[in-house]
Parts: structure tokens; C-alpha cells; sequence
């Protein structure tokens, strides 16, 4: 019954995936068990997986994944992963701004990283979380306010994903790295660029101008600005 109930978990988690997926990726997986999930993710893809284990799992998990560290901290510097997973994490750490400020190191600058936690109490039926493991509840709210405040942008959270018989219900939440306010900017001017050419007249300017123009005039090729009033050109 409980393999059977891996297999299914682990075969949405999977597809879910697929969008995200791809050849010659570095994967990082929090709490991958046995690595059963990263197995039947090498099988389906060439990447290099691997996992952070505190449990005896670790010693399975070993000959399944590329790599397994007990501990975050032993993941040489500098390393960095295309994709980090955490299925039912997060609700277990004390230090938990520790650890999503250490995920923010470890993900490279295009990277995503996947969060699953039980939404609140994990199942509809229960009117509370009486696993005396989990240290945290977690509602949209705090999860999305955890995560922003240090430094990423939620690209998408959902509800009803399965774990297991009790957690019915869970959170999943997709993620990136936030670009800074001088990225997002030069990345808009290029974007001028490759559509307008090196240079451009802005027409029709109106009630936009300070919010897409005025900020961005010292860093663009604009030649000039007109507007249907004559005064204004």
C-alpha cells in the first residue's frame, strides 16, 4: 500500500516536473529519503542528481543519486543547481530563514526551486497538525512572505497536491530568484532595443511617461519625445 502510494506521488510529481526538466541539469534535492524520486527522475532525463539526507536513508539514497551530503553546509562552495527540490522540508527545520537563505546561495541565477509543505494542517478533515515533527504551519501568505523576503519571486502556488493519506493536502510552490531593480531595467532598455532598433522616437507619451519613459531616458538611444501637444514635443 505505502509503495503503491510512493509510486503514485512520485509519478505526478514527475510530470508536474516535465515542464521544468531537462537534459545536462544540476539537481538538488532536500530530504530525498531512499532517492527514489531522483531515480525515476535520472531515469527519464540525463542530469546529475543530488540529494541532502540526516537519515539512515542516505545510505539508500547513495546508490541510487550522484551524491548525498548530510547536511547543507557540507555542499562545497560555489555550487550552485538548475533545480532544487524540497517535498515536506521546510515544516521540519527550526532555522528555517536559515535554510531558504542557504537555498538562495545554492540556486544558479536561472535556476527554479520547487517548495511542497501541507497547507496549514494538510488535510481538510483535521482541525489541526498533531505531527509533533512539524514545526511550522504554513498558509499562502507566510510561505509567499517567507520566500520574498529573501529574495525570490513566486512564479506560481497551488493547492490539493497529494502526499500521503493524511497530507491530503499540500502547497506547492515554484520560484526564482528575484532580478534586482538595475537588472529589470536594463533587461526592459534591451527589450527597447532588439523590437525598435538603436534608435527611437517615443510618440504618444500621455499619462505613461513617468512610469515607462522618464527612468529610462539616460539609458536609452531615445532621439526625442512627442506628444499630440505641440508644447509638449
Amino acid at each position: 500500500m505505502l509503495e503503491r502510494g510512493l509510486k503514485t506521488k512520485n509519478k505526478e510529481r514527475l510530470k508536474f516536473l516535465g515542464q521544468y526538466l531537462q537534459n545536462n541539469m544540476q539537481i538538488l534535492e532536500l530530504g530525498c529519503a531512499e532517492g527514489s524520486f531522483g531515480e525515476a527522475i535520472k531515469h527519464n532525463f540525463i542530469v546529475t542528481y543530488y540529494g541532502i539526507e540526516p537519515s539512515h536513508d542516505a545510505e539508500i539514497a547513495a546508490t541510487k543519486l550522484d551524491k548525498i551530503w548530510r547536511s547543507s553546509e557540507e555542499i562545497p562552495k560555489n555550487m550552485q543547481f538548475n533545480l532544487i527540490l524540497a517535498f515536506h522540508v521546510l515544516e521540519h527545520i527550526h532555522n528555517i530563514g536559515r535554510i531558504i537563505f542557504k537555498l538562495y546561495e545554492l540556486l544558479s541565477e536561472d535556476g527554479i526551486v520547487i517548495i511542497e509543505v501541507p497547507n496549514c494542517f494538510g488535510n481538510k478533515l483535521l482541525p489541526w497538525d498533531f505531527n509533533k515533527e512539524h514545526i511550522h504551519l504554513f498558509r499562502f501568505t507566510s510561505i509567499s512572505c517567507l520566500l520574498e523576503k529573501h529574495g525570490f519571486n513566486i512564479k506560481g502556488i497551488g493547492t490539493d497536491y497529494y502526499e500521503s493519506a493524511i497530507y491530503k493536502d499540500s502547497m506547492r510552490i515554484v520560484a526564482c530568484k528575484r532580478k534586482s531593480s538595475k537588472e529589470l531595467k536594463n533587461n526592459l532598455v534591451d527589450r527597447f532595443r532588439q523590437y525598435l532598433g538603436n534608435e527611437y522616437v517615443v510618440y504618444g507619451i500621455g499619462g505613461d511617461f513617468e512610469a515607462l519613459v522618464r527612468p529610462y531616458i539616460k539609458i536609452s538611444n531615445i532621439l526625442g519625445i512627442i506628444d499630440s501637444s505641440k508644447n509638449k514635443i
